[in-house]
């Protein structure tokens, strides 16, 4: 039931402002960490982050796509499918996005997450089907062993974005039409949302 009342209306708005708050201090927090640790390599990407959380899931206030088993069809306010999630995790293995994952760590561990892996956040499971009309086989994958303290925390949710898009070579632009282009060739597809 919708409260169109003023009060629910003010109460709404700072929802969406509290959210907006939190996740511009996630993005600035990640973009500094990442200039700290790769001078001149990332690039300020502050205002790209907020946007596509603010694109993919109303800054995380709509994030509770599910399955019928209640499984998550994607995870954080970036909405991170497990393909993508698995990418990432195979790329993560060595040069500069091992370098990146392991600053993660770092940071978190020392900010007090204890033995904190990002790459932990979640599993992905791989499931194997064959079609009965067509006789295909087909891949499905699912997250599961999904860690909630991780994915409740938007700092640890916009580094693992910033991550993701680090392994991306071209740069993201600064300007709102061309971030909306990246965005929609880079992080999304032309199919997609």
């Amino acid at each position: 039931k919708l409260d169109n009342s003023i009060g629910g209306r003010m109460a709404e708005i700072n929802t969406y402002s509290e959210e907006i708050r939190q996740m511009r201090d996630a993005a600035g927090f990640t973009t500094q960490i990442f200039e700290e640790n790769f001078p001149g390599k990332y690039g300020d990407v502050s205002d790209f982050l907020l946007n596509v959380s603010g694109q993919e899931s109303l800054y995380g206030t709509m994030n509770n796509r599910l399955y019928d088993d209640g499984t998550p069809i994607s995870i954080t306010e970036f909405q991170i499918d497990p393909i993508r999630f698995k990418d990432m995790l195979d790329r993560s293995q060595t040069g500069d996005a091992y370098k990146r994952i392991e600053m993660i760590n770092e940071t978190f561990t020392n900010l007090g997450y204890q033995d904190f892996d990002i790459r932990n956040i979640a599993r992905v499971v791989e499931n194997q089907s064959i079609d009965p009309i067509t006789g295909e086989k087909n891949t499905n994958y699912r997250y599961s062993d999904i860690n909630k303290q991780y994915l409740d925390d938007p700092y640890i949710t916009t580094a693992l974005a910033r991550h993701i898009i680090a392994n991306t070579e071209e740069l993201i632009p600064s300007d709102l039409a061309g971030q909306a282009t990246y965005w929609k060739t880079y992080w999304n597809t032309e199919e997609g949302s």
